[in-house]
């Protein structure tokens, strides 16, 4: 796995998000549509996948994965799913890209309050960095969400 600053991979990945950004506004007017993960975080390392957040009511949770089923995408095997967040992925780029879909006021809002984290505080973009690059290989997930939810217990 080849780690790189998001800002090395944006010109390949700008047209991919743009497209993406307006395939939901179409098929999800007026839903909260964010781009994070470390794409988005100036400074920050990454592997060049893509992460969004699709904010819904919880009545609209159903209805918005059967959408995203018709726009190619599918459940991720092996990753965390409940009835208030669902990972989508989709294979129809050439980079990784998914899509999380989270309830309204649900505790995995967090994706946003992260990323917002880091975007305004440089050093822990550092820190998080220095995790990704001791952790390339079998332990990058794990270090990775364990960073991220002892930055997360701290609020």
């Amino acid at each position: 796995m080849e780690l790189k600053k998001s800002e090395d991979y944006l010109p390949i990945l700008s047209p991919i998000i743009e497209r993406i950004n307006q395939e939901m506004k179409k098929e999800f007017p007026g839903f909260q549509f964010e781009h994070v993960g470390s794409t988005s975080i100036p400074g920050a390392i990454t592997k060049g996948d893509l992460d969004f957040v699709l904010i819904v009511k919880p009545e609209e949770f159903q209805i918005t994965q059967s959408k995203l089923e018709n726009l190619s995408y599918y459940i991720k095997d092996d990753t965390l799913q409940t009835d208030e967040l669902r990972m989508m992925v989709t294979d129809k780029y050439q980079h990784d890209v998914a899509i999380q879909i989270v309830i309204k006021g649900s505790r995995f809002e967090s994706f946003l309050f992260f990323r917002d984290l880091l975007r305004n505080d440089h050093e822990l973009v550092k820190r998080y960095n220095k995790i990704k690059t001791k952790s390339v290989g079998e332990s990058y997930r794990q270090n990775k969400a364990s960073f991220i939810s002892d930055v997360l217990a701290k609020l």
